[in-house]
C-alpha cells in the first residue's frame, strides 16, 4: 500500500467516525497555512566546503476534533511542501503528516489510542537525533500507540502504555527497523506540591537487515515538585540496560519558571538510544526563554548543547566515536491580525566531530502563518 493510499484510508475512517455520530457530537475544525523562506549558509555542515541555499516551505494543515460525553476524537492532516534553491544540496519535498486519535474518560482514569504517519528529511531527523548530517532522502514512520491510566487510590496512580513504530529509509546506509515499546509508571502523591514516580520502560529494536535485535530497559525514579505557583521542578534518575552493551546511568531534570511577562524553561538529561546497529549515549542541556513585549508581540530564544557518544557492543570495547552539536536561535513573533502571525528567526548551528574541524551554519528566515477561526 502506498503512503498516499494509507493516508487516504486513515483519514476517511476518521471522517466516517465523526460523521456517524455528528448529531450528538460537538465538532471543531480549523485550517492553518504557514509559509516562509529560510536561508541556510551551510546545509551539509561541512568544515571546509560551505554551500548556502534558500528553502521555501509551506505546511497547510487541517484539524478536526469532536467531543461526545466521555469520548474525544481528533485528526490532523498536513502536507509539508519545500522547495530549494539548489536541489543538488537539498531536494524538493512533499511530506505528508497524519495523526488520528481517540480518548475516553473512564470512571477512575482514561484510555488513549493514537495512530501516526509521517515523512521527513533523513538529514533533518538524523542531525537532531545523532548530531550527524546524513544523506538527503526520506524517512517514513508509521506508529500506533495506546495508554491506559488508572487511579488506584486518591494518591496512587498507575499508567501502562505500548507503542509499535516502523521506520523506513529511501536512501543511505540507515537500516529499516521496527520498535516495540512497553512502559509503565507508578505515581504517588505525597502532598499538594510533591508527586513521586517510578518508571519501567522496555524497548525492542528489530532491524530488517542482518543486524542483531537490541533490547533495552530503563528504570527511573523521581519526583515532581510545585515549589510555588511560578516555579515547578522535575528530577529523575536510574539506569538503562542494553542487551548489546550493558548498564549505564541515566537522569533527567526539568524546571519551569514564569513571572509576569517572562518564562524560562530548562532541561538537563542523560539518555541512551539503540538503532542502526549501534548504541548511542547522549548528554543534553537545553534552555528556552520567552518575553511578552506586549499583547501582540513576543521574543524568545532557544539554546541547546548535546554530546553524543557511539558505544561499542560491550563496555570493555569502550566508545567508537562521537560528536558535539550546539544550537542557538532567536525568534520574534507578532500577531498582525486575528488570523495572521509573523515570525522572524535567526540561528547558529555548530557541530564538532571527533578528530575533525568544527562546522558552522547560520540560519535566518521569515514566516507568515494564517489560521482560520474554529468552525
Amino acid at each position: 500500500m502506498t503512503h498516499r493510499a494509507l493516508i487516504k484510508k486513515l483519514f476517511i475512517l476518521a471522517c466516517i467516525g465523526f460523521a456517524t455520530q455528528s448529531e450528538a457530537l460537538v465538532v471543531l475544525q480549523q485550517i492553518t497555512v504557514p509559509f516562509g523562506a529560510e536561508y541556510d549558509s551551510n546545509t551539509n555542515l561541512s568544515a571546509d566546503n560551505e554551500e548556502s541555499i534558500w528553502r521555501y516551505t509551506s505546511t497547510p494543515t487541517y484539524t478536526i476534533s469532536a467531543v461526545e460525553d466521555q469520548n474525544k476524537w481528533f485528526s490532523s492532516l498536513g502536507l509539508r511542501l519545500q522547495r530549494s534553491s539548489n536541489k543538488k544540496i537539498s531536494v524538493d519535498r512533499e511530506d505528508p503528516i497524519l495523526t488520528v486519535g481517540w480518548e475516553r474518560e473512564l470512571e477512575r482514569g482514561s484510555f488513549k489510542l493514537f495512530g501516526n504517519y509521517e515523512k521527513n528529511s533523513i538529514r533533518a531527523v538524523e542531525l537532531k537525533r545523532t548530531g550527524l548530517v546524513d544523506t538527503d532522502g526520506d524517512e517514513t514512520t508509521k506508529s500506533i500507540s495506546a495508554e491506559w491510566l488508572r487511579l488506584l487510590t486518591e494518591r496512587l496512580s498507575f499508567t501502562l502504555g505500548g507503542k509499535i513504530l516502523k521506520t523506513r529509509y529511501s536512501v543511505g546506509d540507515n537500516v529499516d527497523y521496527t520498535n516495540y515499546g512497553l512502559d509503565s509508571t507508578l505515581g504517588y502523591k505525597l502532598n499538594e506540591k510533591v508527586n513521586t514516580f517510578a518508571k519501567v520502560n522496555y524497548l525492542k529494536y528489530k532491524p530488517d537487515a542482518n543486524f542483531d535485535d537490541i533490547n533495552s530497559q530503563n528504570y527511573i525514579g523521581g519526583l515532581n515538585v510545585d515549589v510555588s505557583p511560578r516555579l515547578s521542578l522535575l528530577a529523575g534518575a536510574g539506569w538503562s540496560h542494553l542487551s548489546t552493551y550493558g548498564n549505564t546511568f541515566i537522569a533527567n531534570t526539568d524546571f519551569k519558571y514564569t513571572f509576569d511577562k517572562h518564562m524560562l524553561n530548562g532541561n538537563l538529561e542523560r539518555f541512551v538510544d539503540a538503532g542502526n546497529g549501534y548504541n548511542q549515549r547522549s548528554e543534553r542541556f537545553a534552555l528556552t526563554y520567552l518575553y511578552q513585549l506586549n499583547d501582540k508581540s513576543k521574543i524568545s530564544s532557544n539554546f541547546s548543547y548535546q554530546k553524543n557518544s557511539f558505544l561499542a557492543a560491550s563496555q570493555t570495547l569502550g566508545i567508537l566515536g562521537g560528536n558535539k552539536i550546539m544550537n542557538l536561535s532567536g525568534i520574534y513573533t507578532r500577531d498582525l491580525s486575528e488570523r495572521w502571525t509573523m515570525n522572524l528567526t535567526a540561528g547558529l548551528i555548530r557541530q564538532k566531530e571527533e578528530k575533525q574541524d568544527s562546522a558552522n551554519a547560520e540560519i535566518a528566515g521569515i514566516a507568515f502563518i494564517y489560521n482560520t477561526p474554529q468552525f
